[in-house]
């Protein structure tokens, strides 16, 4: 389907952090896939990395990432690129940060020793 609606609630939900799906493999996005996330300040940053390269555009808030070791601050209208195998984390600061990300058809994710697994916000 070619338009559809935004989801007028989350789709998935982490302590913190709120996923929305958007356009998806199973949601008509045929080669990548496009998600909102609200991060809370209360929401504690999850180091991981990524098999392909994604794309945060920052829609509201402050959040700072830790890029391979080094610290950085994005603001709404900024954006954000984390390349592929890159150790990350994100965090909400000063209030609740929103974003949409773009990941690329069969980005994975994984954390430390753990076998890559695709984000149910991006099947």
């Amino acid at each position: 389907m070619p338009v559809t609606d935004r989801p007028t609630t989350p789709t998935h939900h982490l302590a913190g952090a709120a996923f929305t799906s958007l356009a998806t493999p199973s949601h008509g996005g045929a080669r990548t896939s496009v998600w909102s996330v609200r991060l809370s300040p209360d929401h504690a940053p999850v180091p991981h990395q990524l098999t392909r390269g994604e794309t945060f555009i920052a829609l509201a808030g402050n959040a700072v990432l830790h890029l391979d070791g080094v610290r950085h601050e994005a603001h709404a209208g900024q954006v954000i690129v984390v390349p592929e195998l890159t150790p990350f984390s994100i965090e909400a600061v000063g209030g609740e940060f929103e974003a949409l990300c773009i990941l690329p058809e069969g980005g994975q994710a994984f954390l430390d020793d753990s076998e890559p697994f695709t984000p149910p916000w991006a099947q």
